[in-house]
């Protein structure tokens, strides 16, 4: 996943020095504000784990907007004296980081932010603008949004909505009718921000609130705003920011990973800062495990590129036994179907060669007649391009990303740095849309291209060495790589939605809105907007005088944390009618609205795409759309999969492992309680129950299985006492009791458990089944917290990375036979421990067997893996 944060600094370096107690360097200069900043932007990069990173600068040129308006930002005061020498410090401290930045003379740091989110939109899963400046809440939509490390809070278009009263693209009007005097820029006197939200609610922008002034009906705001026209317009100019500046950065020269060399070391000590140098070492920042042991190749002057055609491909590769491959396309999502030129490198020549869609397919022939190993940074593509193309791929293969992800899982697996770890230099940056009216392709792309397939073609060797030395060959050869083929035909597949169903549910999901919003009414005596924290938090805490569970800073909180413990009190039904209301609006936002746009025009169905090496612990996701976050908690999170249906004259197969880990953890534990009752087909939760509250196992209460769940769940994901009581809303010593007696009764449980934390303190690292590794270089942190995260992480790895491979395995089992015995039956999709099949209904009583044979047998275990199967037309019912 590409992530990238924009830091507003200003606002970091104004934040941290208010924050932060006085500090001083060893040579007396205060440092308090950069003991700040190098905080907060060591917090982004461990908790939100970006691969990009743009740091947003003011400029000493001033603003064009005070030549616009003399009086912009002139109540500013000027900077405390303790806080003037210390902003070259921070930009030495953005310097020897290598953090990549942009100013722009004239323009504000708001200006840059805005140019790089707007321009670089589409180049990124996730981009999160990290600053409290309201005024930058104009640019969250989709893929953008704010992040206040302050509040540790993430606003998307709703969060924006619920503390503003207004949406994102109405924010510009809204502060240009209620001003902002910090920046000195005078909106509209008379209106303020409830009559500022009522105006934009009537009217939509504040050029139509202008040209529509008689028909204001509040007085106040009628004449305020006649009065005040010409102010209203100037402060739009002061608060629209600019979003075309032209940046020193393509999107992918914004690539970021913290290294801490000698240079960082030197300012730490000069500045005073030497506990940094141990928070850093604990973190294992300053260089990856997997790079440490090897040596970086002296980098050898490139081969000119060649151009050539398909028989010159042909020809070249005849006789080798590698031959590396780089695609160049157009569309991210869809590569399969938009090669327009590839570059191909030997380990004698490197060339490029410009592609029709016909070309593409034609080309796939020739690979698969050469023999040869391809490596490639992706396979992916090309194994769809060659099932699109009617050519079944059993050509050998090799997957840069997917190695490396082996390796270091926790790493990014992007061809640069790959490029940056094990070849020591940096990759330049593909150029996009390079090819001028002809198709001609630029001097520039041929070039850099052909840098990166030699790249590809020098990192096969090391990659696979490391692997080897590493131990983690297995299952990168029996799992990941043959995965890869079976994901690429599941995504070319794809899974029907039933768009008119998805319409009528947006009219359901709107009706229920507006009978919520009429039952708030009827329950509150008022009307009230619903959206707005503010409002909710008065109606809950002030009006209804309702407990205050927690605060914040800007008053009541009103979360869902909050709304739940207001609910379960049942003192009003208020709180219960929030949740639903907040649950639906989500669902048609996320799903019932964006999900119908996704289908393909050509084939009428959602193509998902999985991602083999997002999740460290093994486990695939999905994304474009995510598939995997369905909900199922609530009816009418559950509802959505209804629009998922089989094709035309088919019906749905579902197999669903049950309770998989549970499993896992009763083999290796070798728990003789666990062992039996799951050999005699027992409740695993009420058996739980029975122990933990001993009582006989048919006087275990609903209440004491929900218990047992949570019990059971819990210490396998490293569950502490304190945790577990806030999981069941008990004291945190009744809590205790519980895991005290859950082990005395489990205790081959506890000891299995200590014994991951200590392997994994010896060898530093976690083990899946099958050998895949975790590489946890906290787990010797003298920082207790920091030890006690690595903890939990070797305790869940080896059961959560064991269920993926092992679903894995079953995945390209039941794909084989498919073929084998040329099935039209299909599977669509994988979601967590759920394989989902699009069936021909005469094969149906065959896939069951098949797959029910394929996912129990895939290992033997001290315990049956078990499969409920379900047929139905929608993915609802597969019961």
């Amino acid at each position: 996943m590409k992530k990238l944060i924009i830091i507003d600094i200003s606002n970091y370096i104004f934040r941290a020095f208010f924050a932060i107690r006085p500090l001083h360097a060893p040579d007396g200069t205060p440092v308090n504000a950069v003991y700040g900043v190098l905080s907060m932007v060591h917090n982004l990069i461990v908790k939100y784990q970006p691969t990009h990173i743009i740091v947003a600068r003011d400029t000493k040129e001033g603003s064009f907007r005070k030549v616009i308006y003399t009086e912009y930002k002139a109540n500013r005061s000027a900077p405390p004296d303790e806080l003037v020498p210390q902003f070259p410090l921070v930009d030495e401290l953005i310097q020897v980081l290598g953090l990549p930045e942009i100013k722009a003379p004239n323009y504000e740091a708001d200006d840059v932010i805005g140019s790089v989110a707007t321009q670089w939109k589409n180049d990124f899963d996730e981009i999160l603008i990290a600053s409290g400046d309201k005024d930058l809440m104009q640019f969250v939509d989709g893929p953008i949004k704010i992040l206040d490390t302050m509040k540790e809070k993430i606003y998307s278009r709703e969060d924006v909505k619920d503390k503003m009263g207004v949406y994102p693209e109405q924010i510009v009007d809204y502060l240009s009718l209620i001003g902002d005097s910090s920046d000195n820029i005078p909106g509209v006197d008379g209106i303020g921000p409830k009559g500022a939200q009522n105006l934009i609610e009537e009217f939509g922008t504040l050029e139509n609130i202008l040209e529509n002034i008689p028909s204001i009906k509040n007085k106040r705001s009628m004449t305020a705003l006649d009065a005040n026209k010409d102010n209203a317009r100037l402060s739009k100019e002061l608060v629209k920011i600019v979003c075309d500046l032209k940046l020193k950065y393509a999107p992918d020269e914004s690539s970021y990973r913290l290294k801490v060399n000698q240079e960082v070391e030197d300012f730490l000590n000069k500045v005073g800062f030497r506990s940094w140098l141990t928070k850093l070492a604990d973190f294992k920042i300053a260089e990856p495990s997997a790079a440490k042991t090897h040596v970086v190749p002296e980098k050898t002057e490139a081969k000119a590129v060649e151009l050539w055609t398909l028989a010159d491909l042909k020809k070249n590769i005849q006789g080798e036994d590698t031959i590396a491959l780089t695609h160049i396309c157009d569309d991210e999502l869809n590569q399969h179907q938009c090669w327009r030129a590839m570059a191909v490198a030997t380990s004698k020549k490197t060339g490029y060669i410009a592609l029709s869609s016909e070309e593409a397919k034609t080309l796939i022939d020739i690979i698969h007649e050469a023999h040869a190993l391809v490596v490639c940074y992706q396979s992916k593509p090309i194994l769809q391009l060659a099932m699109v193309a009617g050519v079944t791929p059993d050509f050998k293969y090799f997957d840069l990303a997917q190695a490396h992800f082996i390796i270091n899982p926790e790493m990014r697996h992007d061809l640069a740095t790959m490029v940056e770890e094990f070849l020591g230099y940096k990759l330049p940056v593909a150029p996009k849309g390079q090819a001028d009216l002809f198709g001609n392709q630029s001097e520039e792309e041929i070039k850099i291209q052909g840098e990166r397939v030699e790249a590809i073609l020098k990192l096969y060797p090391i990659l696979r060495d490391k692997m080897k030395e590493m131990n983690v060959e297995r299952p990168y050869d029996e799992l990941d790589i043959p995965l890869i083929k079976v994901l690429a035909a599941m995504e070319l597949e794809g899974v029907s939605l039933d768009v008119p169903f998805y319409k009528n549910l947006e009219n359901d999901f709107s009706r229920q809105i507006e009978e919520i919003e009429a039952e708030v009414v009827k329950a509150a005596g008022d009307k009230i907007n619903l959206r707005s924290p503010k409002q909710v938090g008065e109606l809950l805490f002030e009006k209804l005088q309702l407990p205050v569970i927690r605060k914040t800073k800007t008053g009541y909180s009103t979360d869902a944390e909050v709304l739940n413990e207001l609910a379960a009190l049942k003192l009003n039904p208020i709180p219960e009618l929030l949740l639903r209301y907040r649950e639906i609006e989500k669902l048609l936002s996320t799903y019932v609205k964006a999900l119908p746009t996704m289908v393909s025009p050509d084939t009428k169905k959602i193509h998902t795409h999985f991602q083999p090496s997002n999740a460290a612990t093994g486990r695939l996701s999905s994304d474009n759309p995510n598939l995997q976050n369905i909900p199922v908690r609530t009816e009418n999170g559950r509802k959505l999969r209804k629009g998922f249906i089989p094709s035309p004259g088919r019906t749905l197969l579902s197999a669903d492992y049950s309770q998989v880990e549970l499993r896992l953890l009763a083999h290796f534990a070798q728990d003789k309680n666990m062992i039996d009752a799951f050999q005699n087909d027992r409740d695993i939760h009420r058996q739980t129950a029975a122990e933990v509250f001993d009582v006989p196992l048919e006087q275990v209460s609903k209440d004491m299985r929900n218990s047992a769940k949570a019990i059971n769940f819990g210490l396998m994901y490293g569950q502490t006492s304190f945790g577990l009581s806030q999981a069941l809303h008990i004291s945190q010593g009744d809590a205790k009791k519980y895991i005290t007696n859950y082990f005395k009764k489990f205790h081959s449980v506890k000891s299995y458990l200590d014994g991951l934390k200590e392997k994994a303190e010896n060898t530093g690292y976690a083990e899946t089944l099958f050998g895949r590794k975790r590489n946890l270089p906290d787990i010797k942190s003298t920082n207790r917290q920091v030890k006690a995260m690595a903890e939990r992480v070797a305790i869940n790895s080896p059961i959560q990375g064991t269920a993926a491979d092992i679903i894995k395995l079953a995945m390209i089992n039941i794909q084989r036979i498919l073929a084998e015995r040329k099935l039209k039956s299909k599977m669509i999709l994988q979601v967590h421990d759920e394989l989902i099949f699009d069936v021909v209904p005469e094969e149906l009583e065959e896939m069951k067997v098949l797959v029910q044979e394929q996912m129990e047998g895939a290992v033997s275990l001290s315990v049956q893996l078990k499969v409920e199967m379900g047929t139905g037309s929608n993915w609802y019912d597969l019961k």
